[in-house]
């Protein structure tokens, strides 16, 4: 999506989507509810995950874009194992709620920075036509790509031993 309507406005939507759901989360009147605002976080969350990921390649190379990358990586990192060390800090002092709230600051700082500081880092003359046959087509090719599978397990498996580490 960010291919053909650019990178900026993609990811202020999904930041967006992010902080309106963990404000319902802070909010939410049941666990069910709680659960469907989650899912509705996770994705608007995931924009900034895909998203930064493409900045980077449209903004860097060679080895400026490795150096930046690996500096990427490191955040979402620092980010597991200090979050539940915060969240349990809060709750010390708060409900569970307060932390949907803090996250609802973050998120609207995080929105606030991306519209003032970030540019839109793919041109116009750089964007793609968007078909829903070129997604499926697109997706096919790297699912049929041995490599890239492999790649996908590797991250999988380890995201999933750290989540199962910090859950324990």
């Amino acid at each position: 999506i960010s291919d053909r309507y650019g990178r900026k406005r993609v990811l202020v939507s999904g930041i967006a989507l992010y902080t309106v759901a963990t404000l319902f989360c802070a909010t939410a009147s049941s666990v069910d509810s709680l659960i469907v605002m989650r899912f509705i976080q996770a994705l608007g969350g995931g924009a900034g995950v895909v998203l930064t990921r493409a900045i980077v390649r449209d903004l860097y190379s060679g080895n400026e874009a490795a150096r930046v990358m690996s500096l990427m990586l490191l955040v979402p990192s620092v980010a597991a194992f200090a979050g539940p060390f915060i969240g349990g800090q809060l709750l010390l002092w708060a409900s569970w709620q307060a932390i949907f709230w803090l996250l609802v600051v973050f998120g609207v700082v995080t929105l606030v920075l991306t519209l003032v500081v970030l540019p839109e880092t793919l041109p116009a003359e750089g964007r793609q036509r968007l078909t829903a046959l070129r997604v499926l087509r697109d997706y096919g090719h790297v699912l049929c790509h041995r490599q890239a599978i492999g790649y996908m397990f590797c991250g999988a498996f380890s995201f999933s031993a750290m989540f199962a580490q910090l859950s324990g």
